[in-house]
């Protein structure tokens, strides 16, 4: 038996930083870890926040070397677009056609597409602009099919046009993780994660992100920009980014923080009648963990790391965090909680990140503190 599973993926949000809103005659190529073993590939590509259609000229998929934006010229294929068609249209997704090709775990593969016409970006995904796991580039010209993107052509960039996940079609005990949440999940840990899955001899489990940085779990942003940046709210996005993960049964959702830190006296935009109760919040937690429910899924809710912010900022924030984390380890709705406060809390202040954890923002963690949160998730997660 076998099924598709979703190997790699990114959120569906509004804009892509670092490209522009306008190109033509461009060929990006994308990198992107592969966990799991499998025999044939179809690509996931969105133009959901998009008004008008787009034309996909082409598509192609190969091994990559692993220096810059070049591939193994052997192990090239073409991506059909021949029953899906190669129009993206507006509000819409699009999933190509199969294509035979083998995929291996722990390696790196590269997805080349190809717009001819003008094209308006509507729809992407900005990364955290440190990672370096999954590098990205852009070249003028079609260089689909190319071993190399020319250096005076190119140029790298932070962003995803349209393309939003990797298929493989797999083994029917091969699921996937769907890591879930804000700029926090945006970096490392999740991608720590699936090497650890992988290291320890597991090559049936794939981790997702669906991650963007600033994201709410209640509300989104009056202003037009933030909201682009920042994505829809977990709420109305939570049930699009688990029908887009294929083979999906678990979620990790860590999500909570920009609800309570955002809202301030001296925002145009996000005052302090956008801080929410811990109890709104708690509902915004039940209501994603019944759509995981609802889609066969188990989902773990993350407690809300500690930041010096909320006590600078005041009006009650660091209540609202603590009484939302207490209902986290004790809740009866999600499937089980993990950790990640105690984890990344300072023993003598336990509302301040441990110092050797902090990126230096007091509020995100840096590297070594993305693999503390990635040794925090038990094993039973990627086991069961």
């Amino acid at each position: 038996m076998s099924k598709w599973v979703t190997s790699w993926g990114v959120p569906t949000s509004y804009v892509v930083e670092g490209i522009g809103n306008l190109f033509d005659d461009t060929t990006f190529r994308n990198v992107f870890y592969n966990p799991i073993k499998g025999e044939r590939v179809r690509i996931r590509f969105s133009n959901l926040y998009g008004k008008e259609d787009v034309k996909l000229d082409a598509v192609s998929i190969a091994e990559w070397t692993g220096k810059g934006p070049s591939i193994k010229p052997e192990t090239l294929v073409r991506i059909p677009l021949q029953k899906c068609g190669n129009v993206i249209k507006a509000g819409c997704e699009l999933v190509t056609d199969e294509v035979d090709f083998v995929l291996e775990p722990k390696k790196n593969y590269v997805v080349s597409y190809y717009f001819k016409d003008i094209t308006r970006i509507a729809t992407g995904y900005t990364k955290f602009a440190g990672d370096k796991l999954a590098p990205c580039w852009l070249g003028r010209g079609n260089f689909v099919d190319a071993e190399e993107v020319d250096l005076y052509k190119r140029r790298e960039t932070q962003g995803y046009a349209f393309f939003c996940g990797v298929d493989v079609l797999s083994d029917d005990d091969t699921h996937s993780v769907m890591a879930f949440g804000d700029s926090i999940t945006a970096r490392p840990w999740p991608d720590f994660l699936v090497r650890r899955i992988n290291d320890e001899g597991y090559t049936n489990r794939s981790v997702v992100r669906k991650a963007i940085g600033g994201n709410r779990i209640l509300r989104d942003y009056r202003n037009v920009l933030p909201r682009r940046n920042q994505g829809i709210s977990a709420i109305e996005r939570f049930e699009m980014s688990i029908k887009q993960v294929q083979g999906v049964d678990k979620v990790i959702m860590l999500e909570g923080i920009n609800d309570i830190y955002h809202p301030h006296p001296d925002s145009l935009f996000c005052g302090l009648d956008e801080l929410p109760t811990a109890e709104e919040m708690i509902e915004g937690y039940k209501l994603c963990c019944n759509i995981a429910h609802n889609y066969g899924a188990k989902i773990y809710l993350c407690t809300i790391l500690p930041t010096a912010h909320l006590n600078n900022h005041g009006f009650g924030k660091e209540d609202i965090r603590l009484k939302v984390n207490g209902w986290i380890r004790n809740n009866d709705v999600a499937d089980g909680f993990i950790d990640f406060d105690k984890t990344m809390a300072d023993s003598e202040h336990p509302d301040l990140m441990k110092a050797e954890y902090d990126c230096g923002d007091t509020l995100h963690p840096n590297d070594d503190g993305s693999m503390a949160l990635c040794n925090t998730v038990p094993d039973h997660i990627y086991k069961d």
